[in-house]
């Protein structure tokens, strides 16, 4: 069985404005997509969101 923490409202929809960070994230071993999804826990607000997740593709991401 396996086990998925959804995604925030917020990374969602920040990923699907993204193509680019949309195909890191998922690319991304299951560990790592956990970590994105809780440090997206800690981000406050739209624009901060897609910032976030704009930096997905310039960083590695454990």
């Amino acid at each position: 069985m396996c086990h998925h923490t959804p995604l925030p409202l917020g990374l969602y929809l920040a990923l699907t404005e993204d193509k680019d960070a949309s195909e890191k994230f998922f690319s991304l071993p299951p560990h790592a997509q956990q970590s994105v999804i809780r440090h997206a826990g800690e981000v406050s607000s739209p624009m901060e969101m897609r910032q976030y997740v704009r930096n997905l593709q310039e960083k590695e991401v454990l």
